[in-house]
């Protein structure tokens, strides 16, 4: 996937997550190695890493992390859907968990 397409893929899934220029977790967007996003938001109480969402889903994977730092760190050290952070996380969900 070529630069712009893969920036417009981070951009779609923003505008989804209703992530504006603005909000904290703006910059914690990324296309990884596997080709799939990962990105941090803001939960009710912890911060999650979200990992493999496209336009049409929010995760295939997500991480529940109560200190930020922690999720950024994981968020940098992230290549695949299916890694799983070192330390720091206190839950995580799958996507068809219902």
């Amino acid at each position: 996937m070529n630069i712009a397409k893969q920036n417009q893929l981070l951009d779609e899934v923003r505008k989804m997550q209703l992530c504006g220029p603005d909000d904290v977790c703006y910059p914690y967007y990324k296309i990884m190695k596997d080709g799939n996003v990962a990105y941090i938001a803001r939960l009710a109480f912890t911060w999650g890493l979200h990992l493999g969402a496209t336009v049409h889903t929010s995760y295939v994977n997500r991480f529940c992390f109560p200190i930020l730092t922690d999720a950024i760190q994981a968020f940098k050290e992230a290549e695949s859907i299916f890694d799983v952070p070192k330390s720091g996380w206190v839950a995580a969900r799958p996507e068809n968990r219902l």
